[in-house]
């Protein structure tokens, strides 16, 4: 499966993505408000975050950062072969764009709200 954006459930896939940081959604846009330059990042808002992972090593872990260096989800530590880990936020996490520190294997489902 390949990485896909649409949707309101987005497919983030190791194959596309790998285990290197990719900005996936809120490059910085410049704004001009009243005569002075504003940096402005585009929001979004992640409901629930699932990794699956037929072929995991023992000790891989997803890690997704915001643009701010600020971690949004870490998964459990792998067991091996077949993982799956999930974590369903309770209140919408609001994140200024994300980035993919880590994603050594599998697919990971993001819900975007």
């Amino acid at each position: 499966m390949a990485t896909s954006f649409v949707g309101p459930v987005w497919k983030l896939d190791s194959a596309d993505i790998g285990s290197l940081p990719r900005t996936i959604l809120g490059a910085q846009n410049r704004r001009v408000w009243n005569g002075a330059p504003q940096t402005v990042n585009q929001q979004m808002a992640i409901g629930q975050i699932i990794w699956n992972a037929a072929a995991a090593t023992a000790g891989d872990t997803v890690i997704i950062t915001d643009l701010n260096s600020n971690e949004i989800y870490r998964s459990a530590p792998a067991t091996g072969n077949d993982f799956s880990d999930q974590t369903k936020f309770t209140e919408t996490i609001h994140a200024d764009g994300l980035i993919v520190t880590a994603l050594p294997s599998g697919i990971v489902s993001l819900q975007i709200r």
